[in-house]
């Protein structure tokens, strides 16, 4: 129980498949917003029978044989800022509320395919920016091992602080394996939202404690 050492982590990927690199993981945003820093620190150690894991997934109705049940705290933004965060890190996704009592929320957030799809080791992600105000990952297909993917690239700009703002990320600063010229139209995966790069420069609103999350095909 309790955050993995990262100064340990050869040893845990030769002797474990999953370690846990948090505290118990609750409904509350400064425990989510707190996610980044560790999911950071583990990304290069990510791979294939090879799982930090973020914990569980609070959603729904949580406590039951813990004290008074009770729906989560998490507002939508929020959730789906967790889950897209989860899936780029390939952390596994446990579910941590009451099964029978699911209701069109909690599973729109457990069902989304492309979301999900993230989850696949075809999908290398990484956090390229982290500061006090947001974090952006970037998440790059580099096979197709597991069936065709609908993109090629993921961009996702999460937005920490508590108020809506406009976000803006220079797609110059891609990995040098993906060339930023192929960029022109992404379509967000969670609003549907389609959207046109000017410049070569991302921007768009991002809702409090919310996340876009930008598809791009090759």
């Amino acid at each position: 129980p309790g955050p993995a050492k990262i100064e340990k982590a050869d040893c845990y990927k030769s002797n474990a498949n999953m370690w846990r690199i948090t505290d118990d993981f609750w409904d509350h945003w400064p425990l989510l917003a707190n996610m980044f820093e560790r999911c950071e620190l583990w990304q290069t150690h990510v791979s294939p029978g090879n799982y930090p894991d973020c914990d569980m997934l609070p959603i729904g109705y949580l406590g039951k044989g813990f004290g008074e049940e009770r729906y989560d705290n998490f507002t939508l933004d929020e959730a789906r800022t967790m889950m897209t965060l989860w899936s780029m890190f390939h952390s596994h996704l446990m579910m941590g509320g009451e099964l029978t009592k699911l209701d069109d929320r909690v599973l729109s957030l457990l069902t989304h395919r492309e979301i999900l799809s993230l989850l696949s080791h075809d999908y290398q992600a990484r956090q390229l920016i982290r500061t006090e105000t947001e974090a952006i990952w970037v998440s790059q297909l580099v096979s197709d091992n597991d069936g065709p993917h609908p993109y090629s690239l993921v961009i996702a700009l999460f937005n920490l602080t508590g108020t809506p703002r406009e976000m803006t990320f220079d797609c110059h600063e891609l990995p040098m394996t993906q060339s930023s010229q192929g960029i022109k139209k992404g379509l967000e995966l969670w609003t549907r939202e389609v959207i046109e790069i000017v410049d070569q420069l991302l921007k768009c609103q991002v809702p409090a404690h919310g996340v876009a999350v930008w598809g791009f095909k090759g």
